[in-house]
């Protein structure tokens, strides 16, 4: 109410939506009785964390259906960890559903403290290298985001989690060779990490972006 009463806008997140430490497979009833109960307090927008990175692509795409049912997709985000590699594939059956929003971390920072061995949150350059390589414009230098991120890194003195660490001109040129289409892609690459928005989510024509925002996200 305060926050409401002061004009500041408030974004929810729900953790553990695709799996949990303690308790395991989570149902989707669950997470939607969670989510519509923060859009009912007033959040304007509401991220769904894996946040122990155990989610597959059956599993996102079920949860969004089923989420979809009551609630607006396009005031949802989506956030995963990159635990079991399937980060970028739970992205993409996201973004296929109609979700437009995307959480990222440069070089993966991130992690989940009460749950051992879950990873960071999956790498902004990972994301933006796969969207540049089906053809989506992204307005961004990848070689210069993998620039920050090696910067922020070596000051942390632990190597990136990013897959694309070693991006070079040559693999841009292969990417630019091998794409389809596109649509416009903005990213904002100097902050630690970032949210980006997309519109329409995507099609055969690829993935159009809105606005790009950029803030601390939890872990």
């Amino acid at each position: 109410e305060c926050a409401k009463n002061n004009n500041i806008p408030v974004r929810g997140y729900v953790s553990c939506v695709l799996g949990c430490p303690y308790e395991g497979g989570i149902s989707a009833d669950k997470v939607i009785a969670v989510v519509e109960g923060l859009f009912e307090l007033g959040c304007y927008e509401v991220s769904l964390g894996d946040t122990i990175g155990v989610g597959t692509v059956t599993g996102t795409k079920k949860l969004l259906l089923e989420l979809a049912k009551s609630v607006s997709l396009e005031s949802t985000a989506v956030h995963f960890h990159d635990t079991y590699g399937q980060a970028l594939p739970n992205i993409l059956t996201a973004l296929e559903c109609g979700v437009s929003i995307v959480d990222s971390s440069i070089g993966g920072l991130g992690g989940c403290p009460y749950a051992k061995g879950a990873s960071g949150n999956v790498a902004t350059e990972d994301v933006v290298y796969m969207l540049d390589g089906m053809g989506v414009q992204t307005g961004v230098e990848l070689e210069k985001l993998v620039d920050i991120s090696k910067f922020v890194f070596a000051n942390l003195k632990r190597s990136p989690a990013s897959r694309v660490r070693n991006f070079s001109k040559d693999v841009e040129c292969f990417q630019l060779l091998s794409a389809q289409s596109g649509a416009g892609i903005l990213l904002f690459a100097g902050c630690i990490k970032t949210i980006f928005r997309c519109i329409g989510g995507i099609s055969r024509t690829g993935i159009k972006v809105l606005q790009v925002r950029e803030g601390e996200l939890p872990s």
